[in-house]
């Protein structure tokens, strides 16, 4: 949606200078004898103008996106494998396999700024869960071998 932003501004910003062009610099005559003609062909041209600067806006900038995002090493999702409901937005993540992850899924629904915050949240527990884990394990191995030594 974002995308759609400058082309809007740029097209009004066109629509009131094509308008401002038609009033001021025309030949006044033409005015007078056609002026509501004259004023349908300005909006008309304007209206053109804005729609195309909508299309080349939107595409403009998903692409400078993008390609920041790839730059900074993050991977497109494919399109509905985290929000299925919203077909024009795209989730990109540093790790794909995130892509894919049911817990994701299920706190993900419509991309907000919270659920971004709660994803983050529920990476970090899941992080410090998996290195206690690891710890856990470890100290367990180190018991095994001093009991295999005491017993040896």
């Amino acid at each position: 949606m974002h995308g759609l932003l400058p082309g809007a501004f740029l097209g009004l910003i066109a629509c009131a200078l094509l308008v401002l062009l038609y009033v001021f610099f025309i030949n006044q005559t033409t005015i007078k004898s056609q002026p509501f003609r004259v004023v349908e062909k300005a909006l008309g041209t304007c209206i053109l103008f804005a729609v195309v600067l909508l299309f080349v806006g939107g595409y403009a900038v998903s692409q400078y996106w993008q390609n920041k995002a790839a730059a900074n090493g993050y991977f497109p999702c494919p399109t509905t494998a985290l929000i299925p409901n919203r077909i024009t937005m795209s989730v990109w993540v540093r790790t794909e396999a995130l892509c894919y992850d049911n817990d994701i899924r299920h706190t993900v629904k419509r991309g907000t700024p919270d659920e971004i915050l709660q994803v983050e949240q529920m990476l970090q527990s899941r992080k410090k869960q998996q290195e206690a884990r690891l710890r856990f394990l470890q100290q367990e191995e180190e018991l095994k071998q001093r009991r295999r030594n005491s017993d040896g």
